[in-house]
C-alpha cells in the first residue's frame, strides 16, 4: 500500500487543502506548528474514523466549521482506492457522517462503522479490531506518534507484554486457555452430576442379587410343588384307574407296572444327576486349590501406597524435566552473554582510533577492557559447566525414576490379578455350595421315588381287593383331588410371584445398564478433562513460547543492529530482555534509558519502532501496509553525524513509501521529495 494524496477540508488548521504524495522518501517539512502531523492525523482518521482515548471530532473539526471531511487516495493490492469521512457539526456535538469508498472507479456508501469493517478487510487487518478504539497494528506497522513509542518502552513489562501480544495477534492463545478453564470447569461440573447420578450402581446390582436369590428360592418352591403335583396326580391318576377299571384286573396291573417303568426311569434320572453333580463339586473343588495354590504366595500390597509412591515418582520426573528445561534456557542465555563479550573483544582487539574522538586507542586501554570481558567469559564458562553437570545428574535421575516406576506399575497389575482370582475363587466357593444344594435336593426326590416304586410294587401284589376296597379309593380319590388342587393354587400362586421377581430384576437389569453406560460416558468425559489439563493446555503454552521466542530473537536483533547503526558508538550497545525491554550497556556496563542523551534516548526510541515495524510485517504476513511506514519527529535530538546514519537505515528497509515528518533541514537531503507546510493567519497550506 502507498498514498497517492489526501485532501483535507476543515480538518484543524486546514481549510481546503489537497496533499500528493509521490513513491519513495517524502519529508513534510515546515516549522513547529504548521499543521505537518495533521496531514498523519486526516489520514488515520479517514482509514479509521474517530478512536476514542486518541482524537475526538471535537480535535479535528475546525473551529467555527460546521462540517468537515478527509478524501484518501491509495494504491492496495494493484487497487485505485478512495475513501471519504466526513464530520458534522450539530446540537449534540460533532459526530461522524456517512462516507464511502471508491474501488477502481466502483463507489459503495457505507455509515461509519461499515466503512472502518470494509477498511480493515482493505488493509489485511483482523475483523476482531472493528469495536476497538485504535488500530494497533497500524499504530505500530505504519504510523506510531513517537510519545506512543516511548509509552511502550517505559511501560511496565507486564503492560508491555500484553500490548505486544494483541499487536502481534497472538493474544489469540491467552483466550484458548481461558476457554480451556472454562470449559474444563464445566466438564467437571457435568462429571460430577452424572458421578452423583451413577453411585448407587453397586447397591442395585446387590438389589439383582438379593431378587435373584429369592427366585432362586422360588423355582425351589415350584419345583418341590410341581413334584408334589406330580406325585399327587400319579396317585389319583392310580385311584381314578382302580375306580374306573376295577373289574379289568389285568389292565390295572398293567398300568401299575407302566407306572412302576415310569418311577423306575426317574430314579435312574434321579442318579445320574447326583452323579453329574457330585462330579462337578470334584471339579470345582480341584479347580479352587489351584487357584488357592496360585495366590497363596503372593503377597499382599498396600494399593493406596503403590499408588501414592507412583504419583510421587512422576511428580519428582515432572519436577526434574521442568528445571532440566530452566538449564537449557539458562545455557542458551550464557553462551549468548559468551558469545555477545568474545565480539565486544574482537572488536577493542581491532580498534586503532576512537571513533568519537578519533585519537589513539592505547593497548593497555584494550587490554584493560579485554581482561574485564574475559573475567565475564570465565564467569560464564563457569556457570555453563555447573549448568551442564546439574543436567546430566538429572537427566540420569530421570531415567532411573522411569525405572522405578515401570517395577511400582509392574507389582501394581499383579496385584491386579491377585484380586480378579481371589474373586474368582470366592464364585466357585459359591457355586459349588449351591450344587451340593442340588444333590441334596435330588437325593429327597430319589427318596421319595423309591418309596413310591416300593408303593406302586405292592400295589400290583394287593390288585386282588380292588373291587372290595372301590368305595374306599372312592373317597380317597375325592380327598387326592382336594389336595391336588389346593398343590395347583400353590404352584399358580409360585409361578406368578416367580414373573413378579423376574419383572423387578428385568426393571433393576435396565437401571444397571444405564448407569453403566453413564460410567462410560464418564470414563470418556473424565479422559477429554485429563486431555485438556494435562497435555492441550500445555501444547498452547508451549507455541506462545515458541512464536513469543522466534519474534524475541529477531525484534532483538534488529534493535541491536539499528541502535548501533544509529548511534555510532561501539562502548554503548542495546538489547532487550525477555520481558522485551531495552537494556543498555556502556563500556561493559549497565545503564538506564533516563541517564542517556536526548539523541541518544531518540535512538533507542526509533530503532526500537523501526525494529517492531519490520518484525510486525514478517510475523503478521496478511497485512497490506507493509510497503508503507510514516515517522512522525524521529530525529530529535539527533547531531549531524547520526541523521546521516538515519538514511542508511531507512534504505535496510526497503519500503516503496516512506514519509518522514521533521523540521531538520538536514532531512532533506536524503529524500526524494520535500512538501513544504506553511501556516499564515492559522490556516496551513501546501507551499508552492
Amino acid at each position: 500500500m502507498f498514498i497517492k494524496k489526501v485532501r483535507i477540508e476543515n480538518i484543524r488548521s486546514y481549510v481546503d487543502e489537497t496533499i500528493e504524495f509521490p513513491e519513495g522518501s517524502v519529508l513534510l517539512a515546515g516549522d513547529i506548528g504548521c499543521g505537518k502531523s495533521t496531514i498523519l492525523l486526516a489520514v488515520e482518521f479517514a482509514l479509521f474514523g474517530i478512536m476514542k482515548g486518541e482524537t475526538s471530532g471535537a480535535h479535528l473539526l475546525r473551529h467555527g466549521s460546521k462540517d468537515g471531511s478527509v478524501t484518501l487516495n491509495l494504491i492496495i493490492s494493484g487497487k485505485d482506492i478512495i475513501i471519504k469521512r466526513a464530520l458534522k457539526r450539530n446540537s449534540n456535538g460533532i459526530s461522524q457522517e456517512s462516507g464511502y469508498i471508491i474501488t477502481n472507479g466502483v463507489k459503495t456508501d457505507f455509515v461509519s462503522k461499515e466503512l472502518k469493517a470494509r477498511v480493515l478487510q482493505l488493509l489485511g487487518y483482523s475483523e476482531l479490531l472493528l469495536n476497538k478504539s485504535k488500530s494497533l497494528i497500524y499504530r505500530y506497522t505504519v504510523y506510531t506518534p513517537q510519545e506512543d513509542m516511548k509509552r511502550i518502552i517505559l511501560s511496565t513489562p507486564e503492560e508491555r507484554l500484553n500490548t505486544l501480544r494483541s499487536v502481534f495477534g497472538i493474544d489469540k492463545y491467552k483466550t484458548i486457555k481461558e476457554n480451556i478453564s472454562i470449559y474444563t470447569r464445566e466438564l467437571k461440573r457435568k462429571i460430577s452430576y452424572m458421578q452423583g447420578q451413577a453411585q448407587d450402581l453397586d447397591e442395585i446390582k446387590i438389589k439383582i442379587y438379593e431378587r435373584i436369590i429369592q427366585k432362586e428360592e422360588i423355582d425351589k418352591n415350584i419345583k418341590s410343588a410341581a413334584v408334589d403335583v406330580e406325585k399327587i396326580s400319579a396317585n389319583s391318576k392310580i385311584i381314578s384307574d382302580n375306580l374306573l377299571k376295577k373289574e379289568k384286573e389285568i389292565e390295572v396291573i398293567r398300568q401299575t407296572k407302566n407306572n412302576l417303568k415310569i418311577i423306575e426311569s426317574k430314579i435312574e434320572n434321579a442318579k445320574r444327576n447326583i452323579k453329574s453333580y457330585e462330579e462337578r463339586v470334584i471339579s470345582e473343588s480341584e479347580r479352587i486349590k489351584l487357584i488357592e495354590a496360585e495366590i497363596k504366595d503372593n503377597r499382599k500390597v498396600n494399593e493406596e501406597k503403590l499408588l501414592q509412591k507412583i504419583s510421587e515418582i512422576k511428580k519428582e520426573s515432572i519436577d526434574a524435566k521442568s528445571r532440566i528445561n530452566e538449564i537449557i534456557k539458562l545455557i542458551a542465555k550464557d553462551e549468548y552473554k559468551k558469545s555477545e563479550s568474545e565480539k565486544i573483544n574482537q572488536k577493542i582487539s581491532s580498534l586503532t582510533k576512537c571513533i568519537v574522538c578519533l585519537q589513539d586507542v592505547n593497548d593497555e586501554h584494550k587490554h584493560r577492557i579485554i581482561h574485564g570481558n574475559n573475567e565475564k567469559i570465565k564467569e560464564t564458562e563457569k556457570t555453563l559447566s555447573e549448568l551442564i553437570k546439574e543436567k546430566t545428574i538429572l537427566e540420569k535421575k530421570c531415567l532411573e525414576l522411569e525405572q522405578k516406576r515401570d517395577e511400582y506399575e509392574a507389582i501394581q497389575k499383579k496385584a491386579e490379578i491377585v484380586k480378579i482370582k481371589t474373586r474368582m475363587l470366592e464364585e466357585k466357593k459359591i457355586e459349588i455350595e449351591n450344587t451340593q444344594k442340588i444333590i441334596y435336593e435330588q437325593k429327597l426326590i430319589l427318596s421319595k421315588l423309591n418309596e413310591d416304586k416300593e408303593k406302586s410294587e405292592k400295589e400290583i401284589k394287593d390288585t386282588g381287593a380292588a373291587e372290595k376296597d372301590y368305595i374306599e379309593a372312592r373317597q380317597e380319590f375325592m380327598k387326592i383331588q382336594a389336595v391336588l388342587k389346593n398343590e395347583e393354587i400353590k404352584l399358580a400362586r409360585l409361578s406368578e410371584q416367580k414373573s413378579s421377581v423376574e419383572e423387578i430384576i428385568g426393571e433393576l437389569e435396565k437401571q444397571v445398564k444405564v448407569k453403566e453406560e453413564l460410567k462410560k460416558t464418564i470414563l470418556r468425559m473424565t479422559d477429554v478433562y485429563n486431555w485438556l489439563s494435562d497435555f492441550f493446555e500445555n501444547v498452547i503454552i508451549t507455541m506462545e513460547k515458541h512464536v513469543f521466542t522466534k519474534i524475541y530473537y529477531e525484534f532483538n536483533d534488529l534493535v541491536a543492529k539499528w541502535f548501533s547503526t544509529l548511534i555510532g558508538d561501539e562502548t554503548i550497545t542495546l538489547r532487550l530482555n525477555n520481558e522485551f525491554t531495552p537494556m543498555l550497556e556502556q563500556n561493559g556496563y549497565e545503564t538506564e534509558i533516563e541517564n542517556l542523551s536526548g539523541g541518544e534516548k531518540t535512538a533507542v526510541a526509533l530503532s526500537y519502532r523501526l525494529a517492531l515495524n519490520k518484525v510486525i510485517n514478517d510475523v503478521v504476513s496478511n497485512v497490506n501496509t507493509k510497503d508503507l511506514i510514516i515517522l512522525d519527529e524521529p530525529t530529535d535530538g539527533f547531531s549531524s553525524e547520526q541523521l546521516d546514519r538515519v538514511k542508511e537505515v531507512l534504505e535496510e528497509l526497503e519500503l516503496k513509501q516512506v514519509i518522514i515528518v521533521s523540521h531538520e533541514s538536514k532531512v532533506e537531503g536524503f529524500v526524494d521529495k520535500v512538501i513544504r507546510i506553511v501556516k499564515s493567519e492559522h490556516e496551513s497550506k501546501v507551499s508552492s
